[in-house]
């Protein structure tokens, strides 16, 4: 073989060298390329509307759904600003709100309070038994569709809670305005302090409205003037929650302005 075939021999395996070690190269590559997590990234999150930690990295596991059980009177503003918090705490956190009815007057039912009072614990039998019907007949969606129409009219317009505004907040959800007759009638009352009883049992009976309880551990209040909102509205939420779930954590409390500050 002359020289210049030798020289082409060589080069033509030199070649071979270089196209075997890029292709071990790429193999090695490949085999490090990492794998994926079954987490939600912070991005989709935040997509979605819930609150990630700067201090987390690349990726977030996604939350367990919380079960909320509250038992509200329609009539106690205290109550309308927590439920409004609990409503805004549902667009940050995966939690599922389930609502249920307890009563002022079944409470204060043959107490001694002065007149006014008196006056209008008598008439807040009529929304709560109007409330408890709508959940029977209709579900948990209307009911609450139907306490925020009829909350907004209590508390915001301040129209008060005669039969009008029973009718008007029955139709402002599209509901019969019929369900308003049963406010003025006991009928269903034992199933009104069956439900009130419940909220009564887990929280002691010198508690008032509202009762929450959640995943099943359970407290009178929250009790917010003005509420949290937005993401601090979650950020109050995870904090009761850690209380909550102390089995020997009892109570937290501070006197209130003598009037909420209702949005």
């Amino acid at each position: 073989m002359g020289r210049a075939a030798k020289k082409r021999e060589r080069k033509k395996d030199k070649r071979k060298k270089d196209k075997h070690a890029k292709g071990q190269h790429d193999k090695h590559h490949k085999a490090k390329e990492p794998r994926q997590d079954k987490y939600v990234s912070t991005i989709e999150l935040e997509g979605a509307g819930l609150p990630v930690s700067e201090a987390l990295a690349a990726s977030t596991p996604v939350a367990p759904t919380s079960v909320v059980d509250f038992w509200f009177d329609p009539i106690c503003p205290w109550t309308w600003l927590t439920s409004r918090w609990l409503i805004e705490v549902q667009e940050v956190r995966p939690v599922k709100l389930v609502w249920h009815v307890l009563s002022l007057s079944v409470m204060k039912d043959g107490a001694d309070v002065a007149e006014d009072k008196r006056a209008q614990l008598d008439a807040g039998w009529a929304p709560v038994r109007v409330a408890l019907a709508v959940g029977e007949q209709f579900g948990q969606e209307q009911l609450g569709r139907f306490y925020t129409a009829l909350g907004t009219r209590i508390h915001l317009r301040k129209e008060g809670f005669g039969r009008a505004v029973l009718e008007a907040a029955l139709a402002d959800v599209g509901l019969p305005t019929e369900l308003a007759d049963l406010g003025y009638l006991g009928d269903n009352d034992d199933a009104l302090r069956q439900s009130h009883g419940e909220a009564m049992e887990l929280v002691g009976f010198e508690s008032g409205s509202p009762v929450t309880r959640i995943d099943g551990a359970a407290y009178f209040g929250p009790v917010f003037s003005p509420r949290p909102h937005s993401q601090e509205a979650g950020q109050v939420f995870d904090a009761i929650a850690m209380l909550d779930a102390l089995s020997g954590f009892r109570e937290l409390k501070r006197a209130r302005p003598q009037e909420p500050i209702l949005d």
